[in-house]
């Protein structure tokens, strides 16, 4: 009996020592796998920035991810581990994206050689990973849509420049509003090799659009040229010359027998009769003053005023057409031109400024007859009697320095029609 007890004691004595040992280990267990989660745990919390605990670090590696998922596989908490896995998981579907992105957008700058379909594609796995992470992603993403449009767009409107897909041929109905269009669009790329590519097509439309813009240049320089030709009205004056022939102030007689030998009359009468034969006067307004051959006096204009000069015309020719015009604006005597009516026009000798009047008359005044006019470019003809050094006998004269004059002499005048 007493064997037996002590049996009883000794294996009841084991039984406590077993069961002290199994709840130390248990606990050196349980101590070790929270130690072992709260360590994997720390490691998992630096996959994340340390200012926003739900946000992947902008470094974050595939590399850390998978040493941390290492680590998980480890811990003994089923729930904890599953919770785990499912966010690396995430995160590394967030990573890989990000990191696709980040090779197709460098420096926010697309990738010339990225497609709509590898965007497209970038954009459903997007959607696929949790709203947190696609909200850190959305914005990169939106850009190089915008990007990837813009360049879509500017390739489109330059391409829509030319006849086909090869370049070479403009577009007959390309302007230089729609070249100028496509540059400003093409000046917001940031791909400089797309932005080279397009220059080189850009070149050819210039190019071209300068060669059409010359040639119509040209054609509307020679249509101007054409224009301007056809508004001249040229009356062929025959010439007679009052120095030449020793007639030196016979400025009125010889303007007003060129302007009615055009007109038909008086062809075979020579200056000098001509001159003779002109009413003579102390009163420029009955007849001519001074010397109508020689030069003296120096000091006083002479001259015949256009009343007793359109008389003389009548009178030495039988054409009552020559009358006294004495008011009439310049274009009432561009309009006479244009009937085909030289003008006996008073101004000044070389159309200089006039001078201060003496006897009614500027004391440079000078009398031509008035044989052109353009209709286009305001411009008169003037035949001056007074034949000069260089032998010239005609002027084209702007028609605003004429009427200057013109008006400053008193707006004096034959016409003869």
């Amino acid at each position: 009996m007493k064997k037996k007890r002590v049996i009883g004691i000794v294996l009841s004595s084991l039984c406590i020592v077993l069961s002290v040992t199994c709840f130390i280990c248990a606990k050196k267990v349980i101590n070790m796998q929270q130690k072992q989660y709260e360590m994997t745990y720390k490691s998992y919390r630096k996959l994340f920035s340390t200012a926003n605990k739900s946000v992947p670090r902008s470094d974050l590696t595939m590399e850390e991810i998978k040493s941390v998922k290492k680590q998980v596989s480890n811990i003994a908490y089923d729930d904890k581990k599953v919770k785990m896995d499912n966010e690396l998981s995430n995160l590394t579907n967030f990573v890989l994206l990000r990191d696709k992105i980040n090779n197709n957008f460098t420096n926010d700058i697309l990738n010339s050689d990225t497609t709509v379909v590898m965007l497209d594609e970038i954009k459903m796995e997007n959607k696929k990973i949790p709203k947190k992470y696609q909200k850190l992603l959305s914005s990169k993403i939106e850009e190089m849509n915008n990007q990837i449009l813009q360049i879509n767009d500017v390739k489109q409107t330059i391409s829509s420049l030319f006849t086909d897909a090869t370049f070479n041929e403009v577009k007959s109905e390309v302007t230089r509003d729609m070249y100028n269009g496509a540059v400003i669009k093409q000046q917001g790329l940031k791909q400089k090799d797309i932005f080279s590519e397009q220059q080189v097509y850009l070149d050819k439309v210039n190019s071209e659009l300068s060669r059409r813009e010359e040639l119509e240049r040209k054609r509307q320089e020679e249509e101007r040229k054409r224009q301007i030709a056809a508004a001249w009205t040229i009356l062929d004056v025959p010439y007679i010359s009052q120095n030449k022939n020793n007639v030196l102030n016979g400025c009125e007689v010889a303007s007003l027998l060129m302007g009615l030998q055009y007109k038909g009359y008086l062809r075979n009468m020579d200056l000098k009769t001509y001159a003779e034969n002109v009413p003579k006067s102390s009163d420029p307004f009955s007849g001519f003053t001074y010397d109508i051959y020689g030069i003296e006096p120096t000091n006083v204009p002479h001259w015949i005023a256009p009343q007793p000069l359109a008389k003389y015309g009548r009178d030495s020719s039988s054409n009552n057409g020559v009358i006294d015009g004495t008011g009439k604006s310049l274009d009432e005597l561009d309009a006479q031109i244009q009937a085909g009516n030289p003008v006996v026009i008073y101004l000044t000798a070389k159309l200089k400024t006039p001078k201060p009047f003496i006897e009614n008359a500027p004391k440079n005044i000078h009398v031509l007859l008035l044989t052109g006019y353009n209709s286009i470019t305001k411009e008169q003809i003037i035949t001056d009697p007074w034949t000069h050094d260089d032998g010239r006998t005609k002027w084209t004269v702007s028609k605003n320095t004429v009427e200057k004059i013109y008006n400053a002499t008193g707006k004096r005048a034959v016409i003869i029609s």
